[in-house]
């Protein structure tokens, strides 16, 4: 139950997007990728024991795009090779998404106005 001073802020994320703040990532999947990436190397963290979580944490490879930028393996590539989908490293990566407050403006849905025709 959440009490009434907590806060809950809940916003949709489209992985698929430019990256938020880093122009060496193609996308903003490759970015989060790689700032977990980041924390796991600063070891100043602590988690529980997710067996499951930790074994799809290395499972997608990266290479670089024609212009330079770093590229997280896709899902389907993943498949591919006869891998399953990181699903929670995914939604554990997702965590990452909001920390820069200078583009969390980006992630806000656009105010669409449609005409009574168009419904």
């Amino acid at each position: 139950m959440v009490s009434e001073t907590s806060c809950c802020v809940v916003r949709g994320i489209n992985v698929g997007e430019g990256a938020a703040s880093r122009d060496n990532c193609a996308r903003l999947r490759d970015e989060l990728w790689f700032k977990g990436r980041e924390w796991f190397q600063d070891k100043a963290y602590t988690m529980p024991k997710d067996e499951a979580l930790i074994a799809e944490l290395p499972g997608p490879t990266y290479t670089f795009t024609s212009t330079g930028k770093m590229l997280v393996e896709s899902k389907a590539d993943m498949k591919k090779r006869g891998m399953r989908s990181p699903d929670l490293a995914d939604a554990f990566l997702l965590t990452f998404a909001c920390n820069d407050r200078r583009k969390v403006e980006r992630y806000r849905r656009p105010v669409v106005k449609r005409s009574a025709w168009a419904a």
